[in-house]
Parts: C-alpha cells; sequence; structure tokens
C-alpha cells in the first residue's frame, strides 16, 4: 500500500508540474441536439443473406462563425454599481486559425478537428477520420458515419456490433498557439444512464481491492486499461472524470475495508 500512495503523490506532482497558459481560454461550446441514425437491414435479394447498413449518427454544435475567450476585465463595459451587472459583456474575439474541436465518448478522446465553415450546403463534408460540417449560420453538425447505439435490432439480425459509446458524448473548445494551449470545458450530452455495477471494482472481478488500484493508477499514468477495466466503476469519487483524486478516493475505500 506504502508503494501505491507513494505513485499517487508521483503522479499529483506530474500533473500540478504543467505551468498555466498565458492564452485566453475560450467559451464553451454548446450542445443542441443528438440524432443517432436509424439501421437498416435487408435481404440480398440473390443470396437471400440480411445485409447491414448503418447511417451516421450526429451531433449538432452551436459556436457561431466567431470563437471567443471567456470574459476578462477588459471584457466588461466601464460601468458603476448595478449598472456594471446588467451591462452587456463586450467578447474578446479568438483567432480562428488556431482554434480546433475534440470530441470525448463516455470518459475517452475520440479524435480533434480544425473547423471549415461552408457557405453552400452542397459542398462536401470532411469525412476524415469522421466527418464535420459548418454552416455559417452559427451551427456545426460533427458526423460520425457508420456509427450508432441503437444495436439491438442489429444483434437480433445476428450481426456483431459494439455501441459508439456507452453513456455520453461531448466536445471540448481548443485554442493552441505553438507549444501554449487553453481549452474549454467539455460539454456533454447524456444519452443513457451512467453503467456503474460497483462502484471502486475497476477490474471487474466481483471485489473492491489493491488490484483496483493498481489497475487504476496504471491507467490515470498511462492510459492503458486492465483486461476486463470499467471506466464507469473507476469514477471511485462519482465526479464524471477519471484522474488522480479518484486513486486517492478509490485507496480511502480500501484501506477503510481493511480496517
Amino acid at each position: 500500500m506504502k508503494k501505491i500512495t507513494l505513485l499517487v503523490f508521483l503522479l499529483a506532482a506530474t500533473v500540478g508540474a504543467f505551468a498555466q497558459s498565458t492564452l485566453p481560454r475560450p467559451l464553451n461550446p454548446e450542445v443542441q441536439d443528438w440524432i443517432d441514425g436509424q439501421p437498416i437491414i435487408f435481404n440480398d435479394t440473390i443470396t437471400g443473406e440480411p445485409v447491414l447498413y448503418v447511417t451516421n449518427c450526429q451531433m449538432m454544435f452551436q459556436i457561431g462563425m466567431d470563437v471567443m475567450q471567456r470574459p476578462v476585465a477588459d471584457d466588461y463595459p466601464g460601468l458603476m454599481g448595478d449598472e456594471a451587472i446588467t451591462g452587456e459583456l463586450t467578447y474578446t474575439l479568438l483567432d480562428e486559425q488556431y482554434v480546433s474541436y475534440t470530441i470525448f465518448t463516455d470518459f475517452d478522446e475520440v479524435f480533434t478537428f480544425m473547423p471549415e465553415v461552408y457557405h453552400e450546403f452542397s459542398e462536401p463534408t470532411t469525412m476524415i477520420p469522421f466527418g464535420f460540417e459548418g454552416m455559417d449560420i452559427e451551427y456545426w453538425f460533427v458526423h460520425f458515419p457508420g456509427k450508432t447505439n441503437n444495436i439491438q435490432p442489429i444483434l437480433d439480425a445476428g450481426f456483431d456490433i459494439e455501441p459508439f459509446f456507452e453513456w455520453r458524448i461531448g466536445i471540448r473548445t481548443n485554442y493552441i498557439v505553438g507549444d501554449e494551449a487553453t481549452y474549454s470545458d467539455i460539454v456533454y450530452w447524456e444519452i443513457c444512464d451512467k453503467p456503474v455495477t460497483m462502484l471502486g471494482d475497476v477490474n471487474c472481478d466481483g471485489r473492491v481491492n489493491v488490484s483496483d488500484v493498481t489497475a487504476l493508477i496504471n491507467y490515470v499514468m498511462t492510459g492503458d486499461k486492465s483486461n476486463p477495466f470499467s471506466k464507469f466503476n473507476a469514477d471511485a469519487n462519482d465526479d464524471n472524470t477519471l484522474n488522480v483524486t479518484d486513486v486517492t478516493t478509490l485507496i480511502n475505500i480500501v484501506m477503510s475495508a481493511t480496517e
């Protein structure tokens, strides 16, 4: 247990060693909707075998053509007293060439893309590694071709498929200039209930003990998962993120159980 505690302190020190950036921090994107494509299953006219076609699902979010930073002192009007509270903010614009977006599912980072604005609806979307499409009317659509959470009819037809995610999908705005970077919060859209079976049972063996602590430390430090590994059970402090605080919480749970 002393060795595990030392690893936690080293991990915390590593996380705290990163200097804070002087760049402005972008405003959060606003998720507007999640649309899941309906899978289509039909019989081949020649072989008679079932054929699966999965349409893409997509997430719509609002950001506008101009990406703004979170308010700072210079963004407030020169008002005093109650007028300062009711006065409108004049948000500072960010340089769009340094703006990108990152997609997350459950606790995992999926991919990052640069924004593009299409002024004509007929222009093609970008499909690598997934797809995204922007219009100059404040809304963006991120497409996920061949991905779906409507898997039950697919499984019933005899096909093997995994859901795109089990709980939620999210998006974050990134502002990266050279070696410096700032980020908005990750804005999540929860599709399903969080599938926790036993809080703290990271390796899914039906028990919460030191092996779960080891598996969680390994994941937080390296990203490697034990097999099996439940990221939902690993959220020991139930704050919907996975980090060093979950490790310390899990250690306390294990130590309390052994006293």
